[in-house]
């Protein structure tokens, strides 16, 4: 595979002249342009593109002294886009020269191009080399490009602007800032990406329980039942007093009778009077059939309750496990797009499919919130 000089300069932010980038420091930019030379040649491999198996071991002879020709082989590695063995030996040569900013560019980028999950330990190899030179645009268009595949917008944006700052001819910086002005912003992950991929899932199993307000509900009605069970311990008991008294018209059999249909013939007749009254107390005693015959019904309905809470508990924390799962292998995908969106910013498929999962990892992490509490 083979690239024009042009593609190389922009692949690596526009450091040198001959890709037509201006510099702040050129004396230094001068020197920096001499180690480089080589880059340039018409068949050296875009490394940002290629692939390269992240678990390659470095191929290093057990026989082969380090000392001799160290940075020789190690530009060698690079160039031939043998990533973990660039890697490998850019970390020697920077035991031995910390301060040198070529050697940690290159360090940063063979660890870019290892593989999505070196992708944190190249963000910080670039913040380094950014720290030793920083006039130079380079680091912080690949700062730009890492933060960006995360959804950091913002920040991207304000190092592609330091970037195109130190170097107005630095197209990779003004485009990186023209391409996210013209997308919209996505909602932040809470805790941010690396927060929630920490989290490990006993953490959301034990949190559905204290969490959960069905389950809460559940309860107080529970402890509702479990108020009332020593009740039916005993029999139901019942007091009652009673009290009447009744005033009744009769005919003596010694008086004819005054009355004609049991009605006066004249308000001085008197058609007979009675009286009684009568008052009592009383007590009632009454076992529940159902109490009687299957035991106290409230310790049913208390095992009931029991039984739903304990459905319901293993229902939620299955539903747990699957969000979890489920979030996990589009948090694999994202990682892996948003590598090649790092290396390749410019592909609109790509950034529309990591687009995509970062909206479904939200979507997830959201609902598994609703039930547990913790993003």
């Amino acid at each position: 595979m083979s690239i024009s000089i042009s593609t190389v300069g922009k692949a690596l932010g526009c450091l040198f002249v001959v890709t037509g980038c201006s510099w702040s420091a050129p004396v230094q930019a001068q020197v920096f342009r001499e180690d480089f030379n080589y880059l340039f040649a018409p068949n050296f491999p875009n490394l940002l593109a290629q692939n390269i198996s992240p678990g390659a071991s470095p191929n290093i002879s057990p026989n082969t002294s380090l000392g001799a020709g160290l940075e020789e082989r190690a530009a060698l590695a690079y160039s031939q886009g043998n990533a973990p063995l660039a890697v490998f030996l850019y970390s020697q040569l920077l035991e031995q020269q910390p301060d040198s900013y070529l050697f940690q560019v290159r360090l940063a980028v063979a660890l870019l191009n290892s593989g999505p999950e070196y992708v944190n330990e190249s963000y910080a190899a670039f913040q380094k080399a950014r720290e030793l030179n920083p006039n130079i645009d380079e680091p912080l268009i690949f700062m730009g490009r890492i933060e960006e595949s995360l959804e950091l917008n913002q920040v991207a944006l304000e190092n592609y602007q330091r970037a195109y700052d130190l170097n107005a001819d630095s197209q990779d910086a003004f485009i990186g800032i023209q391409r996210i002005q013209a997308q919209v912003s996505l909602p932040p992950l809470p805790d941010g990406l690396e927060v929630i991929k920490t989290r490990n899932l006993d953490e959301y199993l034990a949190a559905v329980e204290p969490n959960s307000r069905l389950i809460a509900g559940l309860r107080a009605q529970r402890s509702i039942a479990e108020n009332l069970v020593w009740r039916n311990a005993f029999p139901n008991l019942s007091l009652g007093y009673s009290w009447s008294d009744s005033i009744s018209d009769s005919v003596g059999d010694d008086v004819g009778d005054p009355c004609i249909g049991g009605r006066r013939q004249s308000s001085q007749q008197v058609c007979g009077a009675g009286f009684s009254r009568s008052d009592g107390f009383s007590i009632g005693v009454s076992w529940n059939l159902t109490d009687l015959l299957f035991g106290d019904s409230n310790q049913l309905r208390l095992r009931g309750y029991n039984d739903v809470i304990a459905s319901n508990l293993e229902q939620l924390q299955t539903e747990v496990k699957r969000l979890y799962t489920r979030r996990g292998s589009i948090m694999e995908e994202f990682q892996q797009l948003a590598w090649q969106a790092a290396l390749n910013p410019s592909d609109r498929n790509i950034r529309y499919n990591r687009r995509d999962r970062y909206l479904q990892i939200l979507y997830l992490t959201q609902q598994i919130h609703s039930i547990t509490g913790l993003y």
